[in-house]
């Protein structure tokens, strides 16, 4: 168990989570309970990468301190309930599905090149057209 702390501002909100057992602290945003993300989709990979999680109790201080910068200095557009911004997560999240299923097919045609299917190669690759 841990803890959670939800900030509101009109359809804004910004979820801080605290996991006890892990020790992890991470927050969530959401726009009119639509569009909700997870702060490492907002923040840079480069960046999220150098964020230090707590790995004992000492360090949560730390690491909750560190992602209140984190999100001051990223997550502001969201925060100010910029549309765009919130826009630009999902085209990110759907090319990023689109680029998993392109990499399932492909999976599936090479097995099946393997297996001389090639009928079913010719029918994965169309499904992509």
């Amino acid at each position: 168990m841990g803890w959670s702390i939800t900030y509101s501002n009109n359809n804004i909100e910004l979820n801080l989570y605290y996991e006890r057992i892990s020790y992890e602290v991470y927050a969530t945003v959401s726009l009119a309970g639509h569009f909700n993300f997870t702060i490492d989709e907002v923040i840079p990979l480069e960046i999220m990468r150098k964020y230090r999680f707590a790995k004992d109790e000492s360090g949560v201080k730390k690491s909750i301190s560190e992602l209140k910068t984190l999100i001051m200095q990223y997550a502001a557009p969201f925060l100010n309930g910029d549309k765009r911004a919130f826009e630009k997560i999902m085209i990110n999240r759907e090319k990023a599905r689109s680029e998993q299923d392109l990499k399932l097919i492909e999976e599936q045609a090479y097995e099946a090149w393997k297996n001389r299917d090639y009928v079913l190669v010719a029918a994965l690759y169309q499904s992509i057209e």
